[in-house]
């Protein structure tokens, strides 16, 4: 993995100076795959897409801030000094939404949001759920997994949590049938995590009938999520 210099941008409220780092390169090598398509990969981090300004709490989509480097990608000395200065003096790096910000965020650009955005929006709010019970499958300094009552009380803080856990899953269903059309495995998944196993099952024998057999990694995670259904087990499984 090669960091480059970081990225600089001006919050489009209050004209704060936040920041990112600038990826040059990097591999997945020892990385780890999930069934709700989060990776955890040391040389190859994801950076947020979204984010909100850490002083005036404003919520933006990165990709729309204006920013303070050059924009024709080419850079020169001057240019990597102005970013290391700005970021050492007042800048603030941006970070993840936790759940209730990425809700917020959601609400509050629902009006400017097209499907794509959306989908990006709702699967981070998806693995943000399962982060509270991502690393259960696997044996840890000693300790097994949780078991199914204590991985749904970790899951879901109150009813309330849960019913939005479920609104969002249904709607992010709906978005791979326009965003992601040909992403039959992933759309199994979703309703494997809702509990609905047979029509899980269904999806995944239907996707076999009309296209050819998947290969590699889709292919284990195709049959992985037949054996959970098999269990009644809806909870996110390393690949």
């Amino acid at each position: 993995m090669m960091l480059g210099p970081p990225a600089v941008w001006t919050c489009p409220r209050c004209d704060a100076t936040v920041w990112l780092p600038r990826l040059l390169s990097g591999n997945t090598f020892g990385a780890v795959w999930y069934s709700d398509l989060k990776y955890d990969a040391a040389m190859l981090p994801e950076f947020p897409r979204f984010s909100k300004c850490p002083k005036c709490g404003e919520f933006f989509w990165i990709d729309d801030l204006k920013s303070k480097t050059k924009e024709n990608g080419r850079f020169s000395l001057a240019d990597f000094e102005m970013d290391e200065e700005a970021v050492e003096s007042d800048a603030t790096r941006l970070n993840f939404l936790d759940v209730d910000d990425s809700f917020r965020f959601l609400e509050a650009k629902r009006g400017e949001m097209d499907g794509k955005r959306e989908w990006d929006v709702r699967l981070k709010i998806a693995q943000l759920y399962n982060d509270r019970i991502r690393y259960d499958d696997r044996i840890r300094f000693g300790r097994k997994a949780r078991a199914f009552a204590k991985k749904e009380a970790a899951l879901w803080e109150s009813d309330a949590d849960k019913a939005r856990w479920q609104k969002n899953l249904e709607r992010l269903f709906e978005l791979t049938r326009t965003v992601n059309p040909d992403a039959t495995t992933f759309r199994a998944e979703i309703a494997r995590e809702l509990g609905r196993f047979d029509e899980a099952v269904a999806i995944l024998d239907e996707a076999e009938k009309s296209s050819p057999p998947k290969e590699g990694g889709e292919d284990y995670v195709a049959t992985e999520i037949r054996k959970k259904c098999a269990k009644s087990d809806p909870f996110v499984f390393c690949c």
